[in-house]
């Protein structure tokens, strides 16, 4: 979820009273509902976007265009601090303003005798953070390493600075309560430090900051699930999803208290999934976001997800079948745009630009984004709302006006026994509105005129608020646990929305031409070009009953280079929506066309897609021992000469082109691994991107 930042001068009020809404985040506003209609404008980068970008090594003056204020560049060319210059953007920043202190105080949400408490904890940097993600087996790997090799090694001091998130499930989730900044200059955390960069770009480790990491975690996804992400980008929660889809993370939930899906959970082996099926919607209005989605997903190795680009508040129905029945999502996530005061520890500029207009503007922007995301869920099924905002007005008041609109059809989840070791406190029943002039109203009634269509009855508790159950949300606050500030509400939806009983679901007009996704369409590989197809089946000897129609290629001038596996429900979906949705990737990459004349197959198997459908393989699989592999993951390649007796006998009977290298710990601690390799005329070389083969080498406790 990314906060929004609206200067104060942005925000007018018409001759009609009524509230122009400036840019907002994953919605460009149009006529109809509560707001006129006004030109879409283009989101800055969110903090979480502009790390990546930082890490990518994307220029500093370009990203500055990207977002100056938060950056550190101005409009006259002249460079600002940096916030990671060493005399630190923290301490140039004059972290105060009055304003948002007054409101957070009138809120009530934390006692006086806290205050000062929480006051220092914001102004400080934000610790680091992440989670290990994959399948079952990688993950309990890099988590020993994590806590045998890394966090073993370091004095007593700072290995209390470094702890296991208490309540995050199979403690795969990990706090260091220290900065970035200040880990560059401390010594004793730099092989820490090379560890996480190195597993984050190979897609093992996940940084992420704490509490957003709980939205996904209440939101109970199952393997077999359809789970929408409304708002996903940049992707951090849409990995933790995946990581549930696929049976990876086992989180135990109260049987009350989950609810009836219309789809059917499918219990899936947390061993080493096959063809696992369900699906994940990652959608996001911004294209370049959307990009950045595909490249955090990719790293999932997974055939269940479909990146959309479309306005969250009107997504169109997804449609399956012939009958052009839309799909009912089991789950879906709304983690909506909002003005991110929650962020302050790592989005500094929301010191000077915080301003309570803010959330008044992006108050119907929530509402429609929840509104469609519950018409979009099935009867039965769990929707998460969340902000990274302390604001009610974002908050208990969305969830108050959609609560009374939907009469019954949906309630709020007690989560209160859940996660018993995350510290936080209830939803509001009562709060003030702030007007732009920093005055504080407790009811609409007491609003002057000329502020009444600004301070709106709806920003307000309702006269039935006790009837609600809003303390059965929860407000997590920064001094709680050291972590930023967020919201989190569990919907359950008991059955159809009054609304909907009148106007079913029926598919949305497909977007103009123009409009579709500008990357080459996805078409089905085996009805596309049967001829290879039929090379490859008989050179991996699949069998006949393998899902070949789940098989997609982009279709280009040249035949394609890439081959990506979707999962059943993708593939069914692709096949009825390609023509009326943006759908920007989906799947994952099994296969890649090599041009190597000396093998009978043009194609060879591709490390992101190996594990999904390696037991439907039947190619080559060459057992290596450790000294051999190692030797291969260091060069790329070894040499036949350089191979045991046992191995070489491996190699001489496997035919030349695409094979699997398979390594097993022989401590006989469960640790293994397979790699995709080629057998070339007399070397076996090792198809495996850099920062991977980095994580392979650790696994086996080697160093480079």
């Amino acid at each position: 979820m990314s906060s929004v930042t609206l200067a104060p001068a942005e925000i007018s009020e018409p001759a009609n009273g009524q509230i122009k809404s400036p840019q907002v985040a994953e919605c460009a506003i149009k006529t109809g509902g509560d707001l006129p209609a006004t030109e879409s404008v283009k989101r800055p980068h969110s903090p979480e976007d502009l790390t990546k970008m930082e890490g990518s090594g994307e220029s500093v003056n370009e990203a500055a265009e990207l977002n100056p204020d938060v950056i550190g560049a101005n409009g006259d060319g002249v460079k600002k601090p940096r916030r990671d210059d060493r005399d630190g953007f923290h301490k140039v920043l004059e972290k105060e303003n009055p304003r948002l202190e007054k409101y957070i105080k009138a809120l009530g949400i934390v006692p006086e005798e806290e205050w000062e408490t929480l006051r220092e904890v914001l102004k400080e940097p934000l610790p680091t953070s992440f989670r290990v993600t994959g399948f079952r087996r990688d993950c309990e790997a890099v988590k020993t390493v994590i806590n045998e090799h890394f966090l073993a090694q370091l004095q007593e001091e700072e290995r209390k600075l470094c702890q296991e998130i208490p309540w995050y499930p199979d403690h795969l989730a990990f706090q260091i309560n220290i900065h970035r900044r200040h880990m560059r200059k401390h010594d004793e955390f730099k092989p820490l430090r090379d560890y996480l960069i190195s597993e984050t770009a190979g897609g093992n480790i996940s940084r992420q900051e704490t509490v957003s990491m709980i939205p996904p975690v209440l939101l109970d996804v199952k393997p077999g699930h359809k789970v929408l992400d409304m708002c996903a980008a940049p992707g951090s929660k849409t990995a933790q999803i995946v990581d549930m889809l696929q049976g990876d993370i086992s989180i135990p939930i109260p049987e009350e208290e989950a609810g009836a899906a219309t789809s059917q959970a499918i219990d899936v082996p947390a061993v080493g999934p096959v063809l696992p099926d369900g699906l994940v919607v990652a959608n996001d209005m911004e294209l370049k976001r959307c990009n950045l989605l595909t490249h955090q997903i990719k790293r999932l190795q997974s055939p269940c997800v479909v990146v959309t680009n479309h306005d969250a508040s009107q997504m169109p129905n997804i449609c399956i079948g012939e009958a052009d029945t839309a799909i009912q999502f089991d789950r879906v996530l709304c983690d909506v745009p909002c003005s991110g005061d929650g962020t302050i520890r790592k989005n500094l500029d929301l010191w000077r630009t915080w301003h309570p207009n803010n959330a008044l503007a992006l108050h119907p922007v929530q509402y429609r984004i929840l509104r469609r995301g519950l018409e979009m869920l099935a009867v039965g099924g769990r929707l998460v709302y969340s902000t990274c905002s302390m604001n009610p007005v974002e908050n208990e008041a969305i969830l108050c006006r959609m609560l009374n609109e939907t009469k019954a059809t949906v309630e709020l989840v007690d989560c209160s026994h859940r996660l018993p070791d995350l510290k936080r406190v209830p939803g509001l029943k009562k709060w003030s509105v702030m007007a732009g002039d920093g005055v504080l109203y407790e009811d609409a009634e007491k609003v002057p005129g000329n502020l009444k269509m600004r301070l709106r009855p709806e920003f307000f508790a309702p006269p039935n608020v006790e009837m609600l159950h809003l303390d059965r949300a929860m407000r997590v606050m920064p001094h709680f646990q050291n972590t930023g500030a967020f919201f989190i509400a569990v919907l359950h939806k008991k059955a159809t929305l009054p609304w909907q009983k009148y106007a079913p679901l029926i598919p949305t007009r497909p977007p103009k031409a123009q409009q579709l996704n500008e990357n080459e369409p996805l078409v089905p590989f085996a009805a596309e070009d049967p001829a290879a197809w039929a090379s490859i089946k008989g050179f991996f000897k699949i069998q006949d009953d393998f899902p070949a129609d789940q098989l997609f290629i982009r279709k280009t001038k040249d035949k394609s280079r890439h081959i990506y596996m979707v999962s059943k429900v993708v593939k069914e979906m692709l096949h009825s929506n390609l023509d009326r949705m943006r759908i920007v990737n989906a799947g994952v990459r099994i296969l890649t066309r090599t041009g190597v004349m000396e093998s009978t197959c043009a194609y060879r198997l591709a490390q992101e897609g190996l594990q999904i459908w390696m037991e439907h393989l039947h190619v080559a699989k060459i057992t290596m021992k450790k000294d051999e592999i190692a030797a291969m993951l260091k060069k790329d390649f070894i040499q036949f000469a350089a191979l045991s007796a046992e191995t070489t006998k491996q190699v001489d009977e496997a035919p030349v082109g695409s094979i699997i290298v398979s390594y097993q710990k022989p401590e006989g601690d469960g640790l293994m691994f397979d790699l995709a390799a080629w057998k070339a005329a007399s070397s076996v070389r090792c198809y495996v991107a850099k920062e991977e083969r980095a994580h392979f080498t650790r696994l086996m406790n080697m160093d480079e």
